[in-house]
């Protein structure tokens, strides 16, 4: 859950007219050759769309173009993609982009309109209405739900901790439960999207599934906290451990924020972890390491 930099948007007028056209398909002409009235018509619903910043209206339907038009603009989006007339669009949206800005689990590999072509068709090439996201977020998205998720560009996030996660120990396993707090200081409307897009998106599952894989390359670093400085010292390994993945992430990150409640956790920096986190096979590894060493060296 961050903000992304707005890609540049500098050649819509050029993309319009670039892809806009008609054309012969086995004998039937397609396509649209718009008037420069209906290009400058676009680009004022494009115009329209960052005043509102990104919230839909009927008014970014385009109403008054022509609906033959309308479907030209949309059926031209695969002109995006890399063998297409304008990939500079999706290229500069992917650009520096590493982590979907939603979940931050998995790298972004789709664009997402963020108002649904389907509905908003004139917006289906407009830099600022595609926002790359993982496919399990972009998938798990619907139409109907329009203006109802953060939007990564407009929908600008404070420098407060609003993503929590309970943690509790329970037959020797870790279990999480990740939410938006609801005392955060946020904005009524900016919580309330950040609380539907958890859902909707159902994150805390996905953040659930890579927890034990996570935490598993803490196995040893834990350990020798406990064995040189206790449960203190195993608090201190968290938290300087969430300040490096705080800079390397984001505040609200899964990762900070998981890292952060396992420090405020007694049971697990008292030695819970252990049961979550044997050491008892990495140990036996490096036996078994330190007998072959000795082999050879005799």
């Amino acid at each position: 859950m961050k903000n992304l930099p707005r890609p540049l948007k500098t050649t819509a007028r050029d993309d319009l007219e670039t892809v806009l056209h008609t054309y012969n398909y086995r004998g039937e002409l397609r396509g649209y050759d718009p008037t420069e009235v209906e290009i400058g018509a676009i680009l004022a619903i494009y115009d329209l769309y960052d005043q509102a910043l990104g919230v839909p209206s009927d008014a970014l339907k385009g109403p008054g173009l022509a609906p033959a038009l309308k479907g030209a603009i949309r059926h031209a989006y695969p002109q995006t993609y890399e063998d297409g007339k304008i990939p500079h669009i999706r290229a500069n949206a992917f650009e520096n982009v590493e982590l979907c800005p939603i979940c931050g689990v998995d790298p972004p590999v789709e664009l997402d309109h963020h108002l649904p072509k389907a509905v908003f068709e004139p917006l289906s090439l407009y830099a600022w209405n595609l926002v790359p996201l993982c496919e399990a977020c972009n998938g798990a998205k619907l139409a109907r739900d329009a203006g109802k998720f953060v939007h990564a560009y407009f929908d600008i996030l404070p420098d407060v901790q609003f993503l929590q996660v309970e943690v509790s120990i329970e037959n020797g396993g870790l279990i999480t439960k990740y939410s938006v707090d609801d005392n955060a200081e946020l904005a009524d409307p900016l919580l309330t999207k950040l609380k539907f897009q958890m859902e909707a998106l159902s994150l805390n599952s996905r953040f659930q599934k890579d927890v034990n894989t996570n935490l598993v390359a803490h196995t040893t670093g834990l350990h020798m906290a406990a064995e040189f400085g206790g449960g203190d010292g195993v608090r201190y390994y968290l938290r300087k451990q969430a300040a490096v993945e705080t800079h390397a992430f984001y505040r609200n990150h899964w990762r900070p924020v998981l890292l952060n409640a396992l420090a405020n956790h007694d049971e697990f920096c008292s030695g819970g972890f252990k049961d979550v986190l044997p050491n008892g096979q990495a140990a036996a590894l490096a036996d078994n390491l330190a007998t072959k060493e000795l082999v050879e060296v005799i």
